[in-house]
């Protein structure tokens, strides 16, 4: 079966998932080691109205809660790449086309599904840091009123 993905298609797409499992690995290492630039000046106007803005202890437990959803997305990745990989040695690049192809689609649901759940996550974590601390500006009075 002569495939229009062919045999260097499979070959970008395994490379392309693995870039993408490392470069989100990385960012869930920053999220939950580290703690990435909140940067005002950089943010523009809808930013700095998010809940995560409110406060550098709202920044910081959102991306924390980020993490094990970051990290469940990259394994996600990593397995597919490495399905992918195994399915290029045992059959072929050429002939393994069709599984790259669903484990592609099944590695990207993943993913997106990880990354909703991560932004779910974040939101709570924000919240719930408001709601243990004072109110101390009208931002996060209007956040707080949000949930009545």
């Amino acid at each position: 079966m002569d495939s229009a993905i062919g045999p260097t298609g499979s070959a970008l797409i395994t490379v392309t998932v693995l870039l993408l499992a490392a470069m989100i690995l990385v960012f869930a290492v920053i999220a939950l080691h580290g703690k990435p630039d909140r940067n005002v000046a950089t943010a523009d106007r809808q930013d700095l109205r998010s809940l995560l803005w409110t406060s550098e202890a709202t920044w910081e437990a959102a991306h924390r809660a980020h993490a094990p959803w970051l990290f469940a997305a990259s394994s996600g990745l990593f397995a597919g790449g490495a399905v992918m990989i195994v399915s290029m040695i045992a059959q072929g690049p050429g002939a393994a086309v069709p599984i790259v192809v669903a484990t592609l689609c099944i590695a990207l649901f993943w993913t997106i599904a990880c990354c909703i759940a991560a932004g779910i996550a974040g939101r709570l974590a924000a919240k719930r840091v408001l709601r243990e601390q004072p109110a101390s500006d009208s931002t996060q009075r209007a956040w707080l009123d949000l949930d009545r």
